[in-house]
């Protein structure tokens, strides 16, 4: 996993911790990533899905697209947090494994090239 991902999962972590969350998430649209699609990822990006998948144990897997609005609570509204209530895309691999499904979270801007 890339370390700009992990230290972006610390810090939801901390502020989830400190009181600091989303109060609502409403999800406005969810495209699935097509197989051809997955050929025009960024290398890099591509390489840490790999290690995504490869650490979770997933064969089958997909990539969504998810725009969103998020609504922040009041502690984060306060504490004038990067990014504030509104629209946001972010990318998403969907996986099985042994007949459960895993949701990860991979990226928060466009990976496609």
């Amino acid at each position: 996993m890339g370390e700009q991902l992990k230290a972006a999962i610390e810090n939801d972590q901390k502020n989830f911790d400190d009181g600091k969350y989303y109060s609502h998430i409403i999800i406005d649209e969810i495209d699935i990533a097509d197989k051809d699609e997955l050929f025009d990822i960024y290398p890099n990006t591509r390489e840490q899905i790999a290690n995504i998948l490869d650490s979770l144990n997933i064969k089958e897997f997909a990539i969504a697209e998810v725009e969103k609005t998020v609504i922040l609570n009041e502690k984060y509204q306060a504490s004038a947090p990067q990014i504030g209530n509104g629209e946001a895309s972010r990318y998403y691999i969907v996986g099985k494994n042994k007949g459960e499904f895993k949701i990860c979270q991979i990226y928060w801007e466009g990976i496609l090239d």
